[in-house]
């Protein structure tokens, strides 16, 4: 019983390795897909998002007694790997600009 006991204890967290490198691996693939397509996705917000992050002044737009960055709302919805995939494609600094920056590892 022992040595099971202890082929388990050794095993375990290899098999425990071995997963969370996969998971990895996974999201970063995943991640990779959703940059690939966000050019696609925010076709529709490109012109307003470049005039704001050229112009370097964020358009501010008033929604009852809030104001809002107009070309940053048009992202709200974006997911880190989005914001990248953006950047890239477009050659804009959306993080330098105001986009949150992507989460530590």
């Amino acid at each position: 019983m022992k040595p099971l006991v202890i082929v388990a204890l050794v095993t375990i967290p290899l098999l425990a390795a071995c997963s969370n490198a996969e998971a990895t691996e996974a999201e970063q693939a995943r991640c990779a897909r959703a940059a690939a397509a966000a050019p696609e996705k925010y076709k529709n917000v490109r012109v307003p998002l470049e005039l704001a992050v050229r112009s370097g002044i964020p358009a501010i737009v008033r929604v009852g007694d809030e104001q809002l960055l107009a070309a940053g709302e048009l992202l709200a919805d974006a997911e880190p790997c989005e914001i990248d995939g953006l950047s890239k494609a477009w050659h804009l600094d959306l993080r330098g600009w105001g986009q949150p920056p992507p989460p530590t590892q």
